[in-house]
């Protein structure tokens, strides 16, 4: 695995030859529209399994490269120019803060091109998606997925308990049991992939949500159907578990929360896409 992971460093130095990596704006894979199962049984927080229904939406394939963030920095995307893609309360933090870019950003532990962009705080995260919004083809609304949205794109319809069928494998994802101890390219353990295809779901780094970070499933489920607001300074649920987790945190299930200025080397993001901006509603009920 570490040998793997090594190989994906040379080809960042040499320039990945994935079209689907080596791309200027995160590619999408569809989520269909329907019914699956959110939740588990091994944790408070995951109670109780029950059945929601989505829209059908767009996940990213892979969390945001360091490459493809890269623009929105050199695009002075921390400076006044774009403003207006900051929440309120983002903004206030960046004027607060001398951030011109993610924390760690010339490490040449965690800069590689192909990797995961880490060192973000939720602000940044939700910054990028609306400059991506602003700056990509005119229709395409970009955004953080909703937990629901993102674990319906890990785990699929089945409830399974990782994005791959059966029980944990070290080879398909980047967790501390590979003994790596960073982050690696995206897409290097390509039996990971979940139901929908995309990959990195499991391991790598956690990633952040729009909803806000419960510690419990509410009655009523702003956390699923996306109406959290993207203002104020409430935790924001992350997904995933990362590079210096365990199995247990990689599970599709499995929930944690951060305030949205932290910005940790094992947290990044991968966008979402509407397809339809009426389409983000949600049912549930217990099962």
């Amino acid at each position: 695995l570490n040998d793997r992971a090594e190989v994906g460093r040379i080809l960042s130095a040499l320039g990945d030859p994935r079209e689907d990596v080596n791309c200027n704006v995160p590619l999408t894979l569809p989520v269909t529209a329907g019914e699956f199962i959110m939740g588990g049984n091994k944790y408070d927080d995951e109670k109780p399994p029950h059945r929601v229904t989505l829209s059908t939406y767009r996940i990213g394939k892979y969390p945001v490269t360091n490459a493809q963030y890269r623009r929105f920095v050199e695009d002075d995307g921390y400076t006044e120019k774009w403003k207006g893609c900051w929440t309120d309360a983002g903004w206030k933090w960046r004027e607060e803060n001398p951030v011109q870019h993610p924390e760690d950003w010339n490490d040449t532990t965690w800069n590689f091109d192909n990797h995961p962009v880490v060192g973000v705080s939720w602000y940044e995260a939700v910054a990028y998606c609306n400059w991506l919004t602003q700056t990509d083809k005119p229709g395409r609304t970009f955004r953080l997925p909703t937990e629901a949205e993102w674990e319906k794109a890990a785990r699929g319809t089945d409830g399974r308990e990782y994005p791959w069928e059966g029980e944990f494998d070290a080879a398909k994802a980047n967790t501390s049991e590979s003994d790596i101890n960073r982050t690696t390219a995206v897409g290097l353990f390509p039996r990971g992939a979940s139901p929908s295809g995309a990959l990195d779901m499991a391991g790598n780094v956690w990633e952040w949500c729009n909803s806000i970070g419960y510690y419990q499933y509410q009655e009523t489920g702003p956390e699923q159907d996306g109406s959290d607001s993207l203002e104020g300074t409430d935790p924001r649920a992350v997904r995933g578990g990362s590079w210096n987790n365990n199995q247990v945190g990689a599970r599709c299930a499995n929930r944690d929360r951060n305030n949205p200025n932290n910005r940790n080397n094992n947290i990044g993001f991968r966008v979402a896409e509407s397809v339809c901006r009426a389409a983000r509603n949600a049912t549930r009920h217990h099962t």
